[in-house]
């Protein structure tokens, strides 16, 4: 099998690496396309360009393409008329990356997820409609890795005092969740194992690129993220994508909520922890859809 890979190497670098790792692995000819070198022929025959040849493969992924969807949108339309397997819609992808399209879409088919008000200034009236809370979590719609996130006091949060304008677009803001920070990754409907990210000494933010740990969990606890995780990334109709979940510490049934879920989301520093090979799973299930 051949496989495409529509990404920048410099924006998730160690992603990229176990991409051509598990694509040795498995005798995968691996294609690394930067976005903006593809050109789109239209016509009786039309055909995807790359470096001034069709672009021969039986399967394609995409990660961070954002900057270049008019361009790859269409790429993968005429890739998918001549039979190539795209993994995941782009359409599907691009929504993952709203935070609050993806949890506005997970309530409305009853999978919990954090309390959120969208707007876009983060000076809302929060305390009115989600309840008086210690504190509140401010993050821009389509952030990542936890940058621009704020954590606000009750009476900051009211006041308008930190109100903030973001080219992402508008903000959410939520209950500061005291409870554990898990993440997972969900692979054609399998769950990989979960992790709880322990924030870095002075810092509040789990993320790992932030300087947060990580630990595997198992159980009860394992078992709840699992089936959530799995239910969140077949409501958003993806293949494959990461998966941020809070849970209750102790319960004989924890719960659990979604907090996001990214089709482009980072999966390097779970298989470091857990041992997972969510590489060669993703490559795997683009041979098991191309047929190749």
């Amino acid at each position: 099998m051949r496989a495409a890979l529509l990404s920048y190497d410099d924006v998730l670098p160690d992603a990229a690496a176990r991409f051509r790792e598990a694509a040795q692995g498995l005798g995968v000819g691996l294609v690394e396309v930067p976005p903006h070198e593809l050109q789109v022929v239209i016509g009786p025959a039309s055909s995807v360009l790359w470096r001034e040849s069709p672009l021969d493969v039986d399967a394609v992924l995409h990660r961070t393409v954002s900057h270049h969807l008019a361009l790859v949108g269409l790429a993968l339309q005429v890739l998918e008329h001549d039979g190539v397997a795209v993994l995941n819609p782009l359409e599907r992808a691009v929504v993952s990356r709203d935070k609050g399209r993806t949890l506005a879409t997970l309530a409305a088919a009853g999978i919990p997820v954090v309390p959120t008000i969208v707007a876009e200034e983060s000076s809302v009236d929060a305390p009115e409609h989600l309840g008086e809370q210690p504190a509140w979590v401010v993050k821009p719609a389509r952030g990542s890795q936890g940058l621009d996130v704020r954590l606000l006091d009750d009476d900051a949060a009211a006041s308008g005092a930190a109100a903030l304008h973001h080219e992402l677009g508008p903000w959410l803001v939520q209950p500061f969740v005291e409870a554990m920070d898990l993440r997972t990754f969900v692979v054609g409907g399998r769950c990989m194992p979960v992790v709880r990210r322990v924030p870095a000494a002075g810092e509040w933010r789990a993320n790992l690129r932030l300087g947060g740990t990580a630990e595997a969990v198992g159980g009860a606890l394992a078992g709840a993220a699992a089936e959530t995780a799995v239910a969140a990334v077949a409501e958003l109709g993806l293949d494959y994508a990461a998966v941020d979940l809070f849970a209750s510490d102790g319960a004989e049934r924890p719960a659990v909520v979604v907090s996001e879920v990214d089709a482009w989301g980072g999966f390097v520093h779970l298989e470091r922890t857990t041992g997972a090979d969510v590489a060669s799973e993703i490559l795997g299930l683009a041979r098991e859809v191309s047929g190749a």
